[in-house]
């Protein structure tokens, strides 16, 4: 290709960021800010926006790095742009981003905007190679709406390398409350077909699950508990849970009275898995595919553990953070199957530091273990009272026919 052509395509390129960008700010200096005051109705922006990407998008399809860079250059200053308009925080002039909840007081118009710049940003680093930055970006997107299910399609296809990790934001995609992605399957399907034989936790979620799981293999427990939920294989996978949170709560045998040592973190987010397992089966007591609970003994021993811990450290829930959102709540926000168990948190504060999160999780699974043992224990007797009725039915006709 020419040099002439390729200065032509670029003029073109910054011709049509100009227009877009002029539009942008008009828009703002007439309607108001993106704080709630323009006519929520307005969409002209966003849908502009959709339209501008759509013409862009066959000179990003030329891989000319040249036209890339200009492209991306653009949706940085506009980014930059945006949040000059809504006078938000001082950003880095590269890795534009926001920590705050400005989202909160978006219009959701003006949501789906930064959303998909962020998206946009994302897509341009893909095309570079910076993967890196690529993901950086569809997580600043994430943060922005966690509900929708694209962000994390993106994220599926640049962390490939970390297979659970594809695994789980492919099973994000699929299980977006909003805008759910149905092809995230075919890129799930093709890990698993790519990467089975390399990873053996593959096998048993994905292909029979009679294969052992390999704890040790396990990286980050509540991608893994994830992906398992999406299996529809929790109850393969809740030994192996219950023995990795046993395993941190270690008694102290040094002391006179038997007292459990306070973890100093969810490692490997071994609580939070835990707390969304009990979630799941406590949404599941009825189902027929859980009507052997051989975990009940299990369950009560951790809760043992869990109150001597509790009594050790006299911990308690402050009246004012009940209910509120944890780490990990935060992480799995619009992910469809935790939809109710979410609408109870609140969600309107930053999650505790590391030792208070940790904390209240305990707290938290303590109380939540109280109902699913009572749960599981109405279900066994009420089994086990079937159990006896048949036997004495079929004792009864068996006695009709002898005689």
């Amino acid at each position: 290709m020419s040099i002439e052509d390729s200065e032509e395509k670029q003029k073109i390129v910054a011709s049509l960021c100009e227009k877009y960008l002029q539009k942008l700010v008009n828009n703002y200096k007439q309607h108001g800010d993106m704080n709630g005051t323009s006519d929520s109705n307005d969409s002209s922006i966003y849908s502009a926006e959709i339209h501008l990407w759509n013409q862009l998008k066959k000179y990003i399809d030329t891989h000319e790095n040249n036209l890339v860079n200009c492209i991306h250059g653009f949706y940085v200053y506009i980014l930059q742009a945006l949040y000059s308009l809504t006078k938000g925080p001082a950003m880095d002039l590269y890795f534009v981003r926001c920590r705050t909840n400005i989202s909160v007081d978006l219009k959701e118009v003006d949501k789906l905007l930064l959303y998909n710049i962020y998206m946009r940003l994302g897509d341009l680093n893909r095309s570079l190679k910076n993967l890196k930055v690529s993901k950086y970006y569809y997580l600043q997107a994430c943060e922005i709406d966690p509900c929708r299910g694209h962000a994390y399609n993106q994220l599926s296809l640049v962390t490939t390398a970390q297979v659970f990790n594809s695994l789980y934001y492919s099973v994000r995609a699929l299980m977006a409350t909003e805008d759910a992605i149905s092809s995230a399957k075919n890129n799930m399907d093709s890990l698993v077909n790519r990467c089975s034989l390399m990873n053996p936790n593959i096998e048993p979620l994905f292909i029979n699950e009679e294969s052992k799981i390999d704890s040790d293999r396990v990286d980050n427990w509540l991608h893994f508990i994830v992906v398992t939920i999406y299996c529809d294989k929790v109850k393969i996978v809740l030994t192996h849970v219950i023995k990795e949170v046993d395993k941190h709560l270690i008694v102290d045998s040094q002391k006179p009275i038997e007292t459990i040592t306070m973890p100093k973190s969810d490692h490997k987010w071994i609580f939070s898995a835990f707390d969304v397992t009990i979630d799941i089966l406590t949404s599941q007591v009825s189902d027929d595919k859980l009507n052997s609970f051989e975990f009940e003994k299990e369950m009560i021993e951790i809760k043992g553990k869990l109150l001597t811990l509790i009594r050790d450290k006299n911990l308690t829930i402050n009246s004012s953070k009940k209910g509120l959102a944890l780490k990990h709540d935060y992480l799995l926000c619009g992910f469809a199957p935790l939809k109710d168990n979410h609408k109870q948190l609140d969600f309107n504060v930053d999650p505790p530091r590391d030792q208070e999160n940790v904390q209240q999780l305990i707290l938290r699974i303590s109380g939540k273990l109280d109902k699913l043992i009572s749960l599981m224990a109405e279900k066994n007797a009420k089994n086990r009272a079937k159990k006896s009725r048949n036997i004495a039915l079929q004792s009864i006709l068996g006695s009709k026919g002898s005689s």
